[in-house]
């Protein structure tokens, strides 16, 4: 059974809602702060960007990792499968 969504919409539409949400509050926050606003904002900016940079990085290599696992066959998986075989 096929899904509506494929993986790659799915992350679009997450990325596209997370995009407008942080749009509307930068213009209609959800408290007010008169002075200081852009100085209470920063920290947080920058833990999100940590936050997405560590995220982007660990899957860069995750994938890196796999295709590495690929290339040699290094999985425990054919391993087995291997043994099986030749019982």
């Amino acid at each position: 059974m096929e899904l509506w969504l494929t993986n790659r919409s799915r992350l679009a539409i997450l990325i596209a809602a997370c995009a407008i949400l942080s749009s509307v509050e930068a213009v209609v926050p959800l408290f007010q702060y008169r002075r200081g606003r852009l100085r209470r904002a920063i920290p947080n900016l920058i833990l999100a960007v940590g936050v997405v940079l560590t995220n982007v990085t660990f899957a860069s290599m995750m994938a890196s990792l796999s295709a590495f696992v690929d290339e040699k066959a290094l999985n425990s998986l054919d391993k087995i499968s291997q043994c099986v075989t030749q019982v």
